[in-house]
C-alpha cells in the first residue's frame, strides 16, 4: 500500500495537468466551425498527435518524467491562443462585412473597409495560420457576392439621375448614394456666321460614360484579398481582372449595363432634339430676301402664312429665360437669344 501510495502521489501533479489540458482541448475545439478549423488545422493535428502519443505511454514514465506532460500542455495552449485570436479576428472580418453591406456609395469606404479586411488577413498570414488561401478564397468570394449587390445598387442610382421620374412630387430623394456629377453647361453660339451648340454633345457622352466607368469602379477596381500579400507582390503575373473585382461586370443582371448606357444615350437625344430646333434658325442667315420675294410675290396668303410661321417659332427663343435644363446637362442660348430675335425682327 505504502509503495502504491508513494506512485500515485508522485505521477498526482501529472494526472491533474493531463485532465485540465484535456478539458481546456475540449472546450477549444467546441469553439470552432467549419471554415475556422482549416486555419488551425496544422495544430490540432499536433494536439491529436500527443494524444495519440500519451496512450502508448504508462504512467510510471509519467511519474519519471514530465516531458509529455509539459509539452502535451504546451501544444494545447498554443491551439487555445491560436482559436482565441481567430475568433477575435474572425469578429472584426464580420464587422467590416456588415460595414461593406451598408457604407455610403463611395470609393473611399469601400477602399478603407477592404484594405481592413487585408490587414486581418496579412496578420493571420504572419501568425502562420495552416490553410489560408483556401479560407481566404472562400472570404473573397463572400465579398465578391456583396460587391456584386452593391453594384447592381450603384447601376441603379446612376439611372435615377438621368429618368425624368426619379421620384414621386413632394417626396424627399435620398441623394446620398447617387453619383455626384458635374453639371454640363452647353452654348448654343454664332461663329462665323454660323449657329451651333458649343462644345458639341458628344462630349457630353464621352464625359457622361467616363464617369459611369469611374462611378462603377469605385468597386470593380477594389484590389481582392491575398492570402500572402507580401510573397504575391514579388510575382507580376497576375493581370488586373485577377487582382480585381471587375469579373463583378458579367455578373450583372441581363441587360442592366446594356440599359444605363441606352439611358445616356436618351438623354442625348433629348437634348439634340431641343438643340437642333436653335440650329435651324440658321436659315435666317441663309435667306435671301430677293428668292423670297419672287418666290411669294404678290400672294398675300402666302405672306400672312409666312408671318404666322414665324410668329409661332418665335416661341423658343422669346422667354425671360436664357437657357433651358435637362438635369445633368444645361442648354445656354442667351449669346444667341438677342440676335435671332433682331433677326425674326428683320423678317416680320
Amino acid at each position: 500500500i505504502t509503495i502504491h501510495s508513494s506512485s500515485a502521489e508522485r505521477v498526482y501533479p501529472f494526472a491533474v495537468s493531463l485532465r485540465e489540458s484535456l478539458r481546456s482541448y475540449n472546450q477549444t475545439c467546441s469553439q470552432l466551425t467549419d471554415t475556422t478549423t482549416m486555419l488551425v488545422a496544422a495544430y490540432k493535428v499536433d494536439v491529436q498527435q500527443k494524444i495519440a502519443e500519451g496512450f502508448k505511454l504508462k504512467w510510471d514514465y509519467l511519474g519519471g518524467e514530465d516531458t509529455f506532460v509539459s509539452s502535451f500542455a504546451d501544444a494545447v495552449i498554443t491551439l487555445r491562443e491560436k482559436v482565441d485570436n481567430l475568433m477575435e479576428k474572425e469578429k472584426l472580418i464580420q464587422r467590416e462585412l456588415s460595414l461593406l453591406e451598408n457604407c455610403p456609395l463611395d470609393k473611399k469606404s469601400f477602399a478603407e473597409i477592404i484594405e481592413k479586411v487585408q490587414k486581418i488577413v496579412d496578420e493571420l498570414n504572419l501568425l502562420s495560420y495552416s490553410n489560408l488561401g483556401v479560407w481566404v478564397q472562400n472570404l473573397d468570394k463572400s465579398i465578391e457576392d456583396m460587391l456584386l449587390e452593391r453594384l447592381v445598387e450603384s447601376n441603379e442610382a446612376w439611372s435615377v439621375i438621368f429618368s425624368p421620374q426619379g421620384s414621386e412630387e413632394g417626396e424627399e430623394v435620398d441623394t446620398s448614394n447617387r453619383p455626384k456629377l458635374e453639371t454640363l453647361v452647353h452654348h448654343i453660339a454664332i461663329r462665323n456666321q454660323v449657329v451651333g451648340c458649343f462644345p458639341p454633345l458628344e462630349h457630353a457622352r464621352a464625359k457622361w460614360i467616363s464617369q459611369l466607368n469611374q462611378w462603377l469602379g469605385m468597386i470593380c477596381d477594389l484590389p481582392r484579398l491575398r492570402g500572402s500579400r507580401y510573397d504575391e507582390s514579388l510575382d507580376s503575373s497576375t493581370d488586373d481582372m485577377q487582382e480585381t473585382y471587375r469579373n463583378i461586370l458579367t455578373r450583372l443582371p441581363d441587360k442592366a449595363l446594356q440599359k444605363t448606357y441606352e439611358i445616356i444615350e436618351q438623354k442625348i437625344q433629348e437634348v439634340s432634339k431641343y438643340v437642333e430646333v436653335w440650329i435651324q434658325y440658321q436659315a435666317l442667315w441663309d435667306m435671301d430676301a430677293s428668292v423670297i420675294y419672287d418666290k411669294l410675290g404678290d400672294h398675300l396668303d402666302k405672306w400672312e402664312q409666312l408671318l404666322i410661321e414665324i410668329q409661332h417659332s418665335r416661341k423658343t427663343f422669346d422667354t425671360s429665360q436664357s437657357s433651358k435644363d435637362f438635369g445633368p446637362i444645361i442648354v445656354d442660348f442667351k449669346q444667341v437669344q438677342g440676335s435671332i430675335s433682331n433677326k425674326y425682327d428683320y423678317w416680320h
